[in-house]
């Protein structure tokens, strides 16, 4: 399945807060794509239609540049969507988004949902329900709290959940298809593209959601304009031609996009695995797969999903927790045995303690893993 998709970067920086992003800076950029430049392409494509057209990220979001580009890409595309990051959220209003199939919201942690489910709500409304929760993940050594957590607050609003990398942000392949059936859970075919990905359908935890992984390379058609005019085949490759040039012709665009895509991402690379285990004062050691199991039990408040979402089994880690509790001296989980929440199963204040400490450390750590280490692009 061959599918166009035509990738705008209105700015050349952004400053959103998802963690890992090459884009994210402290100011809001102020240098926006020229409209002359974006005139000259529009003129030479006129005559092709996309599948899709998507602008990564344009901060400012309120810049009557933006307005104008979206109105040019609906001549160009049968789809516009617009990804902006969360903190932008609270700017959004309904006549921005009105001309937009989607507005797709980017996050890399559900407690940035949580900081902003007030403006969420109000967005609900007014009306506007074209917008999708995007959960940008940096590695594949995920912790599926994360997922589980974003799922649980999509499900309270009705929202569309997609999963995948950071949006054109990395050169390796976040096989997320694969972390996903290991760990038990139903993943479709893939149904279809969207923003330049293939997409797929998962049930987690009883709720459907998009997973976003890389394109085949025979069926990628992309071109991909950055913020000062030179235009790529798409946002991972180093070649372009220039917009500014007066050298250029329909013919040199066709040739980019219909070339076979030279890109061989890395399905495996060589990327930082973090692995927290947690000792006592005395030396005793609580490994990460308990602390996993401890993180998304605190969510589900059942044992036995939280060892079904983590592809535990879940006598074996009865067994392996009450040994546990034993040689450290203290109770990790109680559960309830009569009254209305008979079943409910909760972490002791303990446990409460042991895994703040644990999240602590692994943002802590995940933040200078991957601040400023992956930026791609030529700037």
């Amino acid at each position: 399945m061959v599918w166009s998709s035509l990738i705008i970067r209105p700015v050349i920086t952004c400053n959103g807060t998802c963690i890992g992003c090459p884009w994210t800076s402290s100011t809001i950029e102020r240098n926006i794509l020229p409209i002359q430049i974006f005139e000259r392409l529009y003129k030479l494509i006129i005559d092709y239609s996309f599948d899709e057209s998507i602008i990564l990220c344009p901060n400012p979001y309120l810049h009557p540049k933006i307005r104008y580009f979206i109105s040019k890409l609906r001549d160009l595309s049968r789809k516009v969507y617009t990804l902006s990051p969360i903190n932008q959220l609270r700017n959004i209003t309904k006549d921005l988004v009105e001309d937009i199939d989607e507005f797709v919201i980017v996050t890399s942690n559900y407690i940035e949902l949580i900081n902003e489910e007030k403006y969420i709500k109000a967005l609900l409304s007014h009306g506007i329900e074209n917008f999708s929760i995007y959960l940008a993940l940096k590695t594949i050594d995920t912790n599926i709290e994360n997922i589980v957590s974003s799922i649980d607050i999509c499900r309270k609003y009705g929202l569309k959940l997609r999963i995948g990398e950071i949006p054109y942000s990395y050169m390796y392949i976040l096989d997320l298809q694969r972390f996903l059936i290991e760990r038990g859970f139903e993943v479709s075919l893939p149904y279809g593209y969207l923003y330049g990905y293939r997409a797929y359908t998962a049930y987690i935890d009883g709720y459907r959601v998009t997973i976003l992984t890389k394109p085949l390379r025979e069926e990628c058609r992309k071109l991909y304009l950055d913020p000062i005019g030179r235009l790529y085949k798409c946002p991972f490759l180093s070649r372009y031609i220039d917009l500014n040039s007066e050298t250029i012709s329909i013919g040199s665009i066709r040739r980019i996009m219909f070339s076979d895509c030279p890109v061989k991402y890395n399905l495996q690379d060589y990327i930082p695995a973090i692995n927290i285990s947690l000792a006592t004062t005395d030396g005793k050691i609580i490994p990460k797969d308990v602390l996993e199991l401890l993180e998304v039990l605190m969510h589900t408040k059942s044992f036995r999903t939280a060892c079904e979402l983590l592809g535990y089994k879940p006598s074996t880690y009865i067994e392996k927790i009450h040994s546990l509790e034993k040689r450290i001296g203290f109770k990790l989980i109680i559960t309830i045995r009569g009254g209305n929440r008979r079943g409910v199963t909760l972490l002791t204040p303990e446990a409460l303690r042991l895994l703040e400490k644990y999240k602590s450390i692994r943002e802590y750590i995940s933040e200078k893993l991957f601040e400023g280490k992956y930026r791609n692009f030529i700037i």
